[in-house]
C-alpha cells in the first residue's frame, strides 16, 4: 500500500497546490499500518510516500523518508522527484527502498523521464507509470473515433484488438469452461 504524507484532500503529485502534513504525523501513521500489518499480513509492503520534494526541497523528502523506515515502512516513494540527481542522491542518502513515478514513461510530467533499466541499474527498487494506459487508450479511442468519423463509418482494424483476442484476454473461454457451459 501506499500511504502519503499530503494533506487531504490529495492531488496528484505532479499538480501545483499540494502541502504536507508534519513529518511526525506521518511517522506515526507509518507506526499503526505497521501494527496492522504485522498482526494480519506480515508480507504486506508499505510504501510511505513523500511529497515533500515538491513543497519543501529534496532534503526535506530525503529526512522524511528516513523517518518513514525508521518507523517501519518498507519501501519510500518520492513523488515528482525533479531528476537522475535528486534520484541517486537519494539512493545515497536513504538506508532503504526508493520508489519513483514516471506518470506515463514518456514525459515524466514533473519527473525527467529516465529509461527503467537505468533506474534499475543505479538500485531503485519500483517505478510506478499510473498514467500511461489511460493516456495510451485515450489516444488510441481519439484515432479510432476520428478514422470511423472520417471514413463515414468505416473503423481502423489496425486500431482494435480482434474479438477472439479479446475473449482470451479476459478469460471468457476459462470462466465458460470451469462453469460447465458447453456451447
Amino acid at each position: 500500500m501506499n500511504i502519503e504524507d499530503q494533506t487531504f484532500p490529495k492531488r496528484c503529485g505532479h499538480l501545483e497546490g499540494k502541502s504536507v502534513i508534519p513529518a511526525e504525523e506521518m511517522v506515526t501513521k507509518v507506526r499503526a499500518c505497521v501494527r496492522v500489518r504485522d498482526d494480519l499480513a506480515p508480507d504486506f509492503v508499505i510504501n510511505a510516500r513523500t511529497d515533500a520534494v515538491s513543497t519543501h526541497g529534496i532534503e526535506t523528502a530525503i529526512t522524511r523518508c528516513r523517518s518513514y523506515l525508521e518507523a517501519g515502512a518498507d519501501m519510500v516513494f518520492i513523488d515528482a522527484i525533479p531528476g537522475f540527481d535528486e534520484i541517486t542522491r537519494a539512493l545515497d542518502e536513504i538506508d532503504g527502498l526508493l520508489s519513483v513515478n514516471l506518470m506515463d514513461a514518456v514525459t515524466g510530467v514533473r519527473t525527467d523521464p529516465i529509461p527503467i533499466a537505468e533506474l534499475r541499474r543505479v538500485g531503485v527498487a519500483r517505478v510506478s507509470i499510473p498514467v500511461a494506459s489511460i493516456l495510451v487508450a485515450h489516444r488510441a479511442m481519439e484515432r479510432f473515433f476520428a478514422g470511423l468519423h472520417a471514413a463515414d463509418g468505416q473503423g481502423d482494424p489496425e486500431l482494435v484488438t480482434p474479438f477472439d483476442d479479446y475473449l482470451e484476454i479476459v478469460g471468457l473461454p476459462h470462466y465458460l469452461d470451469a462453469a460447465g457451459y458447453r456451447a
